[in-house]
């Protein structure tokens, strides 16, 4: 799937190199590229290099190899939303690790899920938050049940191992939440 600007992009293209083809009559070399000189021949990965570095220099963007792209765009994905199996998909790689590698948590992720941690947890309090911060007053027992549960000798706080909620759990504070 490609981004609808990016499909009119690409078509633009191709007519314009339908008109180098042309005008190149028996010069054009037919090697069925999308990206090629005016005469259908590869481009020198030295005049791409320097092309992008002037693209880089032109938007005020710090030099970067042409593959930083790739995680910049990753990065950039996740920061829409998209599921990270959808940019492993997208950037074509067999394994998530790899697409974990690509990517880079941002403030920008940080923050929603800071943002989203706060509408789950204090959905009831309409205060904007700011910068989100745990309460240690609630404990997860409390907030997945809405009863406290008794704490175990040795347990902390959070209430230890023990306190991770079960399936139950979870229905039991839908139906009397």
């Amino acid at each position: 799937a490609l981004p609808a600007p990016l499909i009119k992009q690409l078509r633009n293209h191709r007519r314009e190199q339908a008109a180098d083809r042309l005008a190149a009559g028996s010069a054009w070399e037919d090697l069925d590229l999308v990206f090629c000189t005016p005469t259908g021949a590869p481009i020198d990965s030295r005049d791409d290099w320097v092309e992008w570095r002037d693209l880089l220099a032109e938007a005020n963007v710090r030099p970067a190899r042409v593959h930083d792209a790739r995680h910049t765009a990753a990065t950039l994905l996740l920061e829409q939303g998209i599921d990270i199996r959808v940019v492993q998909q997208i950037l074509g790689h067999s394994q998530l690790s790899q697409t974990e590698r690509y990517t880079h948590v941002t403030r920008t992720l940080s923050k929603d899920a800071a943002n989203r941690m706060t509408g789950v947890l204090w959905a009831d309090d309409s205060e904007d938050h700011g910068e989100s911060q745990l309460q240690p007053e609630l404990q997860p027992e409390t907030i997945m049940t809405g009863r406290k549960a008794p704490k175990s000798p040795g347990q902390g706080q959070w209430g230890g191992w023990g306190s991770n909620p079960r399936p139950a759990d979870y229905e039991s504070a839908a139906l009397t939440g």
